[in-house]
Formats: C-alpha cells, sequence, structure tokens
C-alpha cells in the first residue's frame, strides 16, 4: 500500500511504489473513499521514481502544487498519510546523502540526489505521503527508500515538474541527459584516499562514453567541472538538479579544468525516456 495525490481532475495521481516489484497496472487498484478506480496507465520517472498512474475518473479534487524554493529550514509542514493520519513536522536540512565512502559520494547525473529532511521521522507507512506547506499546498512527497523502518526524506515538487509537464502535454516523461557519473568536490574535501584540494566544482569519476552526450562531446575521467554557460558550480544545488533545468536539445558550454588548464566544451544534452 503506498499514499499519494491527485494531479489532475481527470484522473492522475502521483505516489511512490518500489518499482523493482514490476508491478503491473492489472495488478494495482487506486481506492479514494468508498471508491475502487480501475487503472489505465502507468508511467515511472526514471529519475525520481515517482510514479504516475491514470485512473478512470473524472471531476476529482486535484491538489494545489507549491513552490519548495520558497521553503526555509525550520518552516513548519504537515505530513499526510492515508493510513496514518496528519503530523506536524518541519524543515530540518537538504540531505545530500553524505559518507566518508568514496563510492557513496558518486552520484550520477540521471538520478536524484537531492532531498528535503523532516525534523521528525515517520514510520513506513508514509511513503507517498504528501507534504504540505501551511497554505494547504503539496511541496512534496516522503520518500521511503530502502524500506526504512523510520523516514524523514521528502522529493520536493519541483523535482517532479518536469515530469508532471510532460505527463500533461503528451503523457510521456522526457527529461535532458548528460550522462556521467561525478563527485561533487563541495563535499569531498579531505575524502579518505583521494587527493582533493578545490572546493567547488564536480569530479568526473568514469569515463563518459558514447553515446552520452558528455562522451560524444569529449568529456573526460578526471575532468573537474567549474561552470556552466559561465554559472559557477558551487555545491548550493546537486550537479545533476542543474542539469534538469535545461531541456532535452539544449546547448551549454562547460568549463572544465584539465590537467590545470581550463578548457570550454559545448554539450548537447540528451533525453531519458
Amino acid at each position: 500500500m503506498s499514499n499519494g495525490f491527485i494531479l489532475t481532475e481527470d484522473g492522475w495521481i502521483v505516489t511512490i511504489i518500489d518499482i523493482s516489484r514490476n508491478f503491473k497496472k492489472e495488478s494495482i487498484a487506486v481506492v479514494r473513499g468508498l471508491n475502487v478506480y480501475p487503472v489505465e496507465k502507468i508511467i515511472v520517472d526514471p529519475y525520481s521514481n515517482a510514479v504516475f498512474i491514470k485512473i478512470s475518473a473524472k471531476d476529482l479534487p486535484a491538489v494545489k502544487l507549491g513552490s519548495p524554493d520558497n521553503s526555509s529550514i525550520g518552516q513548519n509542514i504537515l505530513a499526510v498519510s492515508f493510513a496514518s493520519g496528519i503530523i506536524p513536522t518541519n524543515i530540518k536540512n537538504i540531505d545530500w546523502r553524505l559518507s566518508q565512502e568514496t563510492t557513496q559520494f558518486v552520484e550520477s547525473t540521471e538520478k536524484l540526489s537531492e532531498f528535503l529532511l523532516t525534523k521528525d521521522e515517520f514510520d513506513k507507512y508514509f511513503s507517498g505521503a504528501v507534504a504540505v506547506n501551511l497554505d494547504g499546498d503539496v511541496i512534496g512527497m516522503i520518500l521511503n527508500q530502502k524500506d526504512d523502518k523510520k523516514v524523514n526524506t521528502i522529493i520536493s515538487s519541483n523535482i517532479l515538474q518536469q515530469a508532471i509537464e510532460g505527463i500533461l502535454q503528451n503523457e510521456k516523461i522526457a527529461r535532458p541527459v548528460l550522462g556521467i557519473k561525478y563527485i561533487d568536490l563541495s563535499r569531498a574535501v579531505g575524502l579518505k584516499n583521494q587527493k582533493i584540494t578545490l572546493e567547488k566544482g564536480i569530479m568526473v569519476w568514469e569515463t563518459p562514453f558514447p553515446p552520452t552526450p558528455a562522451g560524444m562531446a569529449g568529456i573526460r575521467v578526471k575532468d573537474i567541472i567549474t561552470h556552466i554557460d559561465g554559472s559557477s558550480i558551487s555545491g548550493i544545488k546537486s550537479f545533476s538538479s542543474i542539469i534538469q533545468e535545461y531541456s532535452i536539445g539544449d546547448k551549454a558550454i562547460f568549463t572544465i579544468l584539465r590537467d590545470t588548464k581550463e578548457i570550454k566544451i559545448e554539450v548537447v544534452l540528451g533525453k531519458i525516456t
């Protein structure tokens, strides 16, 4: 069982389901009150693992999405679960999945790595529950990443917005892809067994082979990307979330340190579908 929210009046629902279980639409039922709705379509966002479900319904009460950009540390919010009710909490921080092991620092431009954290922890039945600000706007969904007994991680509605736009326009999700695994240097200074001295930018961790956009553009392992289109990669946002601000087919100029020399490379972003 999972929670979720109603995105549109004509039956688009957003939820979190463990996709490793290979759910089929015939095995899922959407329940609201005393009504059980048949499922017409299931679309998974490969970046966030959010699941969009289309049901046969009309005139449903759709939620209003708020912007987490207007949120602040300590802001009061509500966690709303179908099974467990409503619990007040507040925003604690942004979670970067910190670890002292090198492999835990390696991130992908095609996977979400930036989350909001709540002060309080909830039981696992809050997975897919909505996080609501005090104006009643949905600012995200609570995620249980590893079937943990306690959860306090939120996928923000900003992360879902690009997928939502694709769903509403043509019932497809298409996100931009760069195709690299990297280490964010703002978090990795002093990392064990690594000679890292820079405090900004990202270091390419694995060779990006063609046909990825990074590979075709000539980006190499150990390249340090310091700027995109002149804007510094400072660590305030995750690098993967910066890439997601672009559109498929966009051209971006990457400023790169390679063997102490600064070079610029143009990359044309591809797509994840």
